[in-house]
């Protein structure tokens, strides 16, 4: 018998739902990108420096719109991917970065009659788990939707519930993604890719088994169920399936409502050093991080505390790449930045043709971020560490462009820079670099008794 559940939207449910149309967007996507890079690239060999760098923004910025209103109609894979991007900057043209960003908003709701059907099927009858649902989505996401509900016994939940056919869709994707990813990665990047999309494809994949997720979550709630200041919703095993995750409702200040008038400054220092702590903890500490900083995974209590969501992308750091990443800081500390190509270079960080990175680009990295070192500083504003190190890319545009990392370091990446974003919005201020002393020690420690 087929199941109800995976059948795809119908079509007065949402727009290009079926295979076909997906194929021709995607497809056409790709290959509009691909020619107008490549008619690019020829002319290139015929343009000044100054010239050829002037119409690859222009193309990007062309391309850019073009590829973020398309990802996001389609919602599911290409939507995902394109979030998992938007958070790379350094790995994305500086003109196609700003309109991936618009994929970390909330998509547009879907009715909620095509979900009711994957609730019918994995809940038998449904109504005697769900009381009560209200079909007005709390968010609206790339692979699911989530509601607010009652269980029968009276708990508050929040029901995060697959789109039908999603898991169809992302596998009729896939290919034409890839054709994308390489067409818009060709252009400004001279590294392999196909080890970069094996790990986006590994981590998409992961995030549509909600068992697995729900497994995730648990181990979190447990991990940190007796840290003042960190929230995870329990996980309702008993009212979830492989496409249905149910959690306890747990509410709390979105972003956009922390940045309010209404909030004084030292709450957002504290939210902001908890986001900070949480990451460097995860990295340095445990090996095993949050990988999806999008704002809207977390929210916000008063006195300092923190709500973290959805837990389909968490990425296990392999040990070497965590010790590795603590010896840099600890160097970058202790001002041995003499040392930075060399361990660069040690954890697969080097350029592409196995060069260590030039000591003039790392020094202009440590220059950047020199407000860490000097007492309490703010990681956003016009001169801030984050705005210094975006313009690094444009004052070394070559070797920013021939950089290559190990593929386990993608999702590392991906968090960090999302969380300083995050932590950026907000404002906040400390002495970050102390605070991220305090877990390094965690990994040199547990690097020395793995030798003992």
């Amino acid at each position: 018998m087929s199941d109800p559940g995976d059948e795809p939207f119908r079509d007065e449910e949402a727009p290009l739902a079926s295979p076909i149309s997906r194929f021709f967007k995607l497809g056409g996507l790709a290959a509009r990108v691909g020619v107008s890079a490549s008619v690019e690239r020829a002319l290139g060999i015929l343009l000044s420096p100054v010239e050829r760098e002037r119409r690859n923004a222009e193309l990007w910025a062309r391309n850019g719109a073009r590829i973020a209103q398309a990802l996001g109609q389609l919602k599911g894979g290409p939507m995902k991917l394109g979030q998992m991007l938007s958070l790379q900057d350094d790995l994305l043209p500086a003109e196609l970065a700003p309109f991936l960003r618009l994929l970390q908003q909330d998509a547009p709701p879907v009715p909620f009659e095509p979900l009711r059907r994957t609730l019918r099927h994995d809940f038998r009858p449904y109504r005697e788990i769900f009381a009560e649902i209200d079909e007005r989505p709390l968010a609206s996401a790339s692979i699911g939707q989530v509601h607010r509900g009652r269980l029968v016994d009276g708990r508050e939940v929040a029901i995060k519930i697959q789109y039908p056919g999603i898991k169809k869709m992302i596998r009729a994707d896939l290919r034409n993604l890839r054709l994308l990813v390489f067409a818009v990665g060709e252009t400004f990047w001279k590294g392999d890719l196909e080890p970069f999309w094996d790990e986006l494809e590994a981590r998409l994949l992961e995030e549509l088994d909600y068992r697995r997720e729900l497994r995730t979550q648990a181990q979190f709630v447990a991990r940190y169920e007796d840290v003042p200041g960190v929230t995870v919703p329990r996980p309702v095993p008993e009212a979830s399936s492989a496409r249905v995750l149910t959690s306890e409702l747990v509410r709390g200040m979105s972003l956009d409502e922390a940045l309010s008038e209404r909030v004084d400054s030292p709450e957002r220092d504290q939210w902001g050093r908890r986001l900070f702590d949480l990451f460097a903890e995860q990295l340095f500490s445990h090996g095993i991080i949050h990988a999806d900083p999008n704002a809207a995974n977390f929210a916000f209590l008063p006195e300092g505390g923190v709500v973290i969501y959805d837990f389909g992308s968490v990425k296990a750091v392999p040990d070497a790449i965590r010790r590795g990443y603590a010896s840099i800081v600890r160097a970058v500390i202790e001002r041995r930045v003499d040392e930075l190509p060399r361990r660069l270079e040690q954890i697969g960080i080097h350029r592409i043709n196995g060069a260590r990175i030039s000591q003039a680009l790392v020094d202009a990295h440590v220059n950047a971020i020199e407000p860490l070192f000097v007492g309490e500083a703010c990681l956003g504003g016009a001169d801030s560490v984050v705005t210094r190190l975006m313009k690094l890319a444009l004052e070394f545009p070559r070797e920013s462009r021939d950089i290559t990392i190990p593929p386990d370091a993608l999702f590392v990446h991906r968090a960090m820079a999302g969380v300083m974003g995050n932590v950026a919005r907000l404002g906040a201020r400390a002495r970050w670099i102390e605070r991220l002393a305090r877990f390094v020690a965690d990994a040199e420690r547990s690097e020395t008794e793995g030798e003992l």
